[in-house]
């Protein structure tokens, strides 16, 4: 899970990358190379279901109160 774009020990998201280069004429050129990374993202590669995935986690039945057991 670790590595770019994957998940660190410590849980912070990966920061935005840009790129510094030269072009031919000698300037200065910015790029970015990956947005910051998303908790959204972070909490996929965990197994948690995402937002627009979330109505489709099957929700666990609900448990009726067993009228045998006395109390």
């Amino acid at each position: 899970m670790g590595g770019y774009g994957g998940l660190q020990h410590c849980l912070i998201p990966g920061p935005k990358q840009i790129v510094i280069d030269r072009d031919e004429e000698g300037k200065l050129t910015y790029r970015v190379f990956s947005e910051t990374q998303k908790s959204s993202s972070m909490m996929k590669l965990l197994g948690y279901p995402t937002h627009e995935h979330r109505d489709e986690v099957e929700k666990p039945a609900a448990v009726e109160a067993d009228s045998s057991v006395e109390k």
